[in-house]
């Protein structure tokens, strides 16, 4: 799936489908397919699936740290940046594990930080935050 072809399929997730959708999929859908996209991960790395040599691995909170990180040019300005631990990555050397790390992006419908802020907020997954503006503190 080249950009264009993501953009399109945003586009129709967010404004086209009229339809309400169950909880958070289609934040859910969206941060999949922007992972998939970004690291041309196999889904067998973000959900789980019997068919990564029957270990069941998924992309869980314990794999996700969030964290804010002082500016290298300017130390006063901060931002937020997640890392993700991919398990089952094609091509890894055998470690099995890679890791990202995704900074906020300048086009929220594009952006992993907060499509996992958003989930995590909604779903309770943080132990030290609850809202929105603890975070961006």
């Amino acid at each position: 799936m080249d950009v264009q072809d993501l953009c399109v399929v945003i586009h129709a997730d967010w404004v086209e489908d009229t339809k309400a959708l169950h909880g958070l999929l289609r934040v859910e859908i969206s941060m999949l397919l922007l992972l998939k996209r970004r690291y041309t991960t196999r889904p067998g790395a973000l959900v789980e699936s019997s068919s990564a040599k029957g270990s069941d691995k998924a992309l869980s909170y314990e794999l996700i740290s969030v964290m804010r990180v002082r500016g290298v040019k300017d130390p006063n300005h901060t931002t937020t940046v997640a890392m993700v631990d991919l398990v089952h990555i094609k091509n890894s050397g055998g470690k099995g594990k890679r890791k990202f790390i995704f900074r906020l992006g300048s086009v929220p419908a594009f952006c992993i930080v907060l499509h996992i802020l958003s989930i995590a907020l909604a779903d309770n997954g943080f132990r030290s935050f609850t809202s929105v503006e603890e975070i961006f503190r």
